[in-house]
């Protein structure tokens, strides 16, 4: 890992090109926001290229408005870290309960849980695909944890959580990045959260298209 350049050119899905028409400002502020691209006859750009450093025990978090780009920078990252794992991709079965889903110990297994915020007995003991949303996102948080994968990207990371929730899960998520030395890639609209995660990396993306790193 190290410094990873991403272009700024919005994806090319070929159901949104605009039906020949001029491409406007609130069509790329939609396609931000849902992550979906749309192609410019031009070659118009979000933000022009960008470089971010990438590096193990380090935490990138991406901030910007809805809209501004965010989900297009984070998925030209993705798409340059091949053996990065997508929070979001990981997979809730329905054919085990939550610590049957888990390769490692029981005693791992159960601190991996807690750390994400799971320990109810009761959830434990109840398939990942009846969870509620916002206790999927958590469980997946804890598959990270035990899991073998060296970089995690999460997009609108925490969004679904009420703030509280959002800000424990943060500080422990910060904690076991430094402590591990792996690396997280996240983006976010909540500001609330840096204090938490004590991000390595600041990247804000504006709607003017200027992308700050620090």
């Amino acid at each position: 890992m190290g410094w990873v350049k991403v272009s700024g050119c919005v994806g090319s899905d070929p159901a949104l090109r605009g039906g020949g028409l001029e491409v406007t400002e609130r069509m790329l502020m939609v396609a931000g926001l849902f992550g979906v691209g749309i192609e410019d006859a031009r070659g118009r750009r979000l933000f022009e290229d960008v470089e971010i450093p990438i590096l193990p025990g380090g935490i990138v978090l991406i901030t910007g408005s809805s809209g501004a780009g965010k989900s297009t920078l984070l998925r030209g990252l993705r798409q340059q870290l091949k053996n990065a794992l997508v929070l979001e991709e990981i997979d809730a079965p329905t054919d085990r309960v939550v610590i049957d889903s888990f390769t490692s110990s029981l005693d791992e297994t159960l601190a991996h849980l807690a750390r994400a915020g799971l320990s109810e007995a009761r959830l434990l003991l109840q398939s990942p695909a009846t969870l509620s949303e916002g206790q999927r996102f958590r469980y997946r948080l804890a598959q990270f944890f035990a899991g073998s994968s060296r970089i995690l990207i999460a997009d609108e990371f925490a969004a679904i959580l009420d703030r509280v929730t959002a800000r424990v899960v943060a500080y422990q998520l910060g904690r076991f990045i430094k402590t591990s030395n792996k690396t997280a890639i996240l983006a976010t609209t909540h500001e609330d959260l840096v204090e938490d995660l004590r991000p390595t990396v600041r990247v804000h993306v504006g709607l003017s298209g200027k992308v700050s790193v620090r």
